[in-house]
């Protein structure tokens, strides 16, 4: 969006409309199209996402990537989704040794644009996702196996040390802190029964 000069049609679609890019293209609006102020034309919403992504590759291939994985996470579909992490793997190594090879031939030279080309913020989580580390959880996360298991317990743990931290003003004593958490983690309060009045 930035390498756009203000007020012009590109910067505007950027500007305010990324809440479309959200949304996979199926789901979009195709039939209506609405009068864009910003714009100042009729289009649909599919219309404008379509448009935004003629104006750069890499917004494109990144859109189709994060949609893709969104739609096999949502309905359970692992083997697709291995198969896709498995492409992206031989893909990736394929670039590192054709990035190899320029290296060798061509000392301190910059790479050329297809080997540049996947140096994007979405390859770079994909590379994080697909770790020897991490492939398998998300893996079993998008399973239908371990559907009822979340991350809520964690989260609202995390939330409650973040609060004790903010209670605390800044506690500076970890020893302190940790004993603390611990407390308030398996503190319990018991409720009393409320006894019935004998009228």
């Amino acid at each position: 969006m930035k390498q756009y000069p203000h007020s012009t049609y590109e910067y505007n679609i950027f500007k305010c409309f990324w809440k479309l890019f959200l949304v996979g293209y199926a789901l979009l609006d195709h039939k209506i199209p609405k009068y864009r102020r910003n714009l100042k034309t009729f289009l649909t919403d599919a219309q404008i996402v379509s448009e935004a992504l003629t104006l750069n590759d890499e917004l494109f291939l990144s859109y189709e990537i994060v949609h893709r994985i969104h739609n096999y996470i949502i309905n359970h579909d692992v083997l697709n989704l291995t198969r896709f992490f498995n492409k992206f793997e031989e893909l990736k190594q394929n670039l590192i040794n054709a990035r190899r090879r320029w290296t060798l031939e061509n000392k301190n030279r910059d790479y050329p644009l297809k080997l540049r080309k996947l140096d994007n913020y979405i390859i770079i989580a994909l590379h994080t996702l697909t770790s020897k580390t991490n492939k398998q959880g998300v893996l079993n996360a998008c399973s239908k196996e371990y559907q009822q298991f979340n991350n809520g317990g964690i989260e609202g743990i995390n939330r409650r040390i973040k609060l004790t931290e903010l209670e605390g003003f800044g506690i500076t004593n970890l020893d302190h802190l940790r004993k603390r958490l611990i407390l308030q983690i398996n503190y319990r309060v018991e409720r009393k029964k409320e006894s019935k009045k004998i009228k």
